[in-house]
């Protein structure tokens, strides 16, 4: 059973230092990912692992940058159960994380510090319950890069 999911991706540039040193933030959604979420919800249920960005990142800063994911829960809008996942990234085009990968519990951020520009890919895992309430689930993912004051 598929049931309806808007899963909206945000970001937002926060600079520490002068303007001239902005990171460069990309973002691109995986196609499909606003409808494609697997909820199960039928007597049935499975923990999924599902890529939902890829994120570019680098900055002319010599101390770096640091890049924030945000966590939540996909919210019922019909007033539901809301469905905790985590957020991880790896490095992109390589092997999906596995469950064990994922080590930030849903609410809290993944923070990643660099001094080199980084190309990741970024997934969220979740677990619906056996007999989910239909309707439409959404969340938000905050993306934020900021230019470093310190080194990483």
């Amino acid at each position: 059973m598929r049931i309806s999911i808007a899963f909206l991706t945000f970001f937002s540039l926060f600079v520490a230092i002068p303007a001239s040193a902005d990171p460069s933030l990309t973002i691109t959604d995986v196609a499909g990912i606003n409808n494609n979420l697997e909820l199960h919800g039928e007597g049935a249920t499975a923990t999924e692992i599902e890529k939902i960005a890829t994120v570019n990142v680098s900055t002319v800063n010599s101390l770096g940058y640091t890049l924030t994911l945000s966590s939540a829960s996909l919210d019922n809008a019909l007033g539901g159960p809301d469905i905790d996942y985590q957020i991880w990234a790896v490095t992109e085009g390589s092997s999906p994380p596995v469950i064990g990968d994922f080590t930030i519990t849903s609410g809290n951020q993944f923070v990643q510090c660099s001094a080199i520009p980084l190309d990741l890919d970024v997934y969220v895992t979740y677990r619906p319950a056996n007999l989910q309430t239909p309707g439409t689930y959404d969340s938000v993912v905050t993306v934020e890069a900021t230019d470093n004051s310190s080194p990483c």
